[in-house]
Formats: C-alpha cells, structure tokens, sequence
C-alpha cells in the first residue's frame, strides 16, 4: 500500500491517473486495488467520477 499511495502522490497531477492506470503500474487487477483501499478504510480521495 506504500507503494501505491507513494505512486498516486507523485501523479496527482497525471490527467491519465485513474484506477486502471494505477492497477495496472502495480500489476494488480482494479477489483484488488478497490478491496485494498477499501480494507485500509481510504474512502478520502477519488480518482474517477
């Protein structure tokens, strides 16, 4: 989770950075990256409308 909260900082401003974008720079599946933020209890930001 480090890693992906580290990752998403450093491309607030990337108009590409979605969860598919992010997912896909940590070779997960989307659905594993919305259980893990959702198992971390991060519902403070978002990414897509």
């Amino acid at each position: 989770m480090a890693q992906i909260h580290a990752f998403i900082l450093q491309n607030l401003g990337d108009a590409h950075l979605t969860p598919d974008a992010i997912a896909a720079a940590h070779h997960i599946s989307v659905r594993y990256l919305h259980k893990l933020f959702h198992q971390e209890g991060a519902h403070r930001r978002r990414l897509d409308p």
